[in-house]
């Protein structure tokens, strides 16, 4: 394939055709952990995932993608290495896999991605809950998981060599099932700057928990937030949007903070629930709330930011925390996917994982 047809295909992957996520359960939420393979080990590697929720069709997968970990805040710099990923249908089953990488691999095996240098860009860490796929292989030559093909779990193997990475490596999202599966805590970020409020050094901060019980459907919330105004009088504000509010863009700029002594002051999120509070002489606040839960809302994102009453610090007398978003997980019993991995070597054995995997979009 020509350098720029390859260009081309890979800019395709994320715009059209069938994806589907793996495992399913993540599909539009975090996983509960991190990774920093199948891409950047540090030294030449070898990984090997074996799904088994991936939905047959007839179109073929043209190549896969994984997303960064959205709890690392740290931007994650270029990455240059060579790949090689072959698939197949599985010999073995995602509950025992093979600590031998080719024993896994089926009679249809065929290399997707000939061996050749690759560059991923530089990723900042972004607003939203979960990160974009945007780590992406388009494949040089298809393969075919079709309900005619023969029986099994869908296997991609990727080989890395010669990783040249920056000082901060990206570190990928990543499914196991542990102790905590059958009740999940709620995944989530900080993002924004808080503005100055009298009398403080460091921006206001939103000050975010959760305790949540899914055996009662329940959940304890503390939404608050800190480095406010001393003794001050604020609201605790919950939203569903950190894309606009009211038909207004996000993030929103109070008018006249910038010339203030608070310096700029946003709005990060919609206004769906105001919670009134008082600060203490710290400028600190905690809000409980409690809140009914339910498995159908898997995947459910809200944001949270105290705004604070300070007369002094701009002309509108207002100001704002940073802000943080929040998504429910539903409990989930079974992980589908396993994994062999080999660190600093690509020999044909590696140390085999069940029930743990990165969370990967195959495109067809």
């Amino acid at each position: 394939m020509h350098a720029h047809a390859r260009v081309l295909a890979s800019l395709c992957l994320g715009t059209v055709g069938l994806a589907q996520v793996s495992p399913s359960h993540f599909t539009s939420v975090d996983g509960n952990a991190g990774t920093r393979s199948p891409l950047a080990t540090g030294s030449t590697s070898r990984t090997l995932q074996l799904h088994g929720d991936l939905t047959r069709s007839r179109l073929p997968i043209r190549g896969l993608a994984f997303r960064r970990d959205s709890n690392n805040r740290a931007t994650f710099s270029a990455l240059s290495l060579t790949l090689t990923v072959a698939m197949s249908t599985g010999a073995t089953s995602v509950a025992a896999p093979s600590a031998n990488f080719d024993a896994n691999h089926g009679a249809d095996r065929i290399t997707v991605f000939t061996r050749r240098a690759v560059n991923f860009p530089s990723s900042a860490p972004r607003d939203t809950l979960p990160a974009p796929f945007d780590y992406t292989v388009a494949f040089d030559r298809p393969f075919a998981y079709t309900a005619f093909g023969p029986s099994g779990p869908l296997v991609w193997d990727m080989i890395v060599e010669a990783p040249a990475l920056g000082t901060e490596r990206p570190l990928f999202d990543f499914v196991r099932l542990d102790g905590d599966s059958d009740n999940p805590r709620l995944v989530g970020i900080e993002f924004g700057t808080g503005c100055l409020a009298t009398g403080r050094t460091e921006p206001m901060r939103a000050v975010f928990a959760s305790s949540p019980q899914w055996a009662s459907n329940t959940m304890a919330i503390q939404l608050g937030g800190s480095h406010g105004p001393a003794n001050g009088v604020a609201v605790g504000v919950l939203g569903f949007s950190n894309i606009a509010f009211g038909g207004t863009p996000l993030p929103l700029a109070v008018p006249g903070s910038q010339s203030g002594t608070s310096g700029l002051c946003q709005v990060f999120n919609d206004a769906v629930l105001s919670l009134p509070t008082a600060l203490t002489v710290g400028g600190s606040s905690t809000l409980q709330v409690q809140a009914r839960i339910a498995p159908e809302l898997h995947g459910l994102t809200f944001f949270h930011q105290l705004w604070a009453v300070d007369p002094p610090a701009n002309p509108l007398g207002l100001v704002t925390s940073s802000a943080s978003a929040r998504q429910l997980v539903a409990p989930f019993s079974t992980v589908p996917v396993s994994r062999v991995e080999g660190l600093g070597q690509t020999g044909p054995t590696g140390t085999v994982t069940l029930s743990a995997g990165v969370v990967t979009r195959f495109v067809r």
